[in-house]
């Protein structure tokens, strides 16, 4: 993770109040209630169901992000060239962690 940023927790399970499994994301900062997602076109297309398109899938993580930001949570996702441009990804974590502070 960036400079400056505490460590998140990866791979981290988000339960529902009932207890239902949400989600598995792929970064959590519990204490700021804020999950980070890494995105590629790769990780999309191992989503793909049996009879399903990519807008399936892209269309059930919206409602899966619905969820969690009904819950609280702040979510940033990012690509690869987030990663190049220093300090991007640290700003944009820092301003999702806003809310929790």
């Amino acid at each position: 993770m960036e400079e400056g940023l505490p460590a998140p927790e990866p791979q981290r399970e988000i339960f529902g109040p009932d207890g239902r499994l949400i989600a598995r994301v792929d970064f959590c900062w519990e204490e700021k209630k804020t999950i980070g997602e890494f995105d590629g076109k790769i990780k999309y297309g191992r989503l793909l169901r049996p009879g399903q398109g990519i807008e399936d899938v892209i269309f059930d993580k919206k409602l899966r992000e619905d969820t969690l930001r009904g819950l609280g949570w702040q979510i940033v996702r990012w690509l690869w060239r987030s990663l190049y441009r220093r300090g991007v990804l640290r700003e944009r974590v820092l301003r999702a962690f806003a809310p929790a502070s």
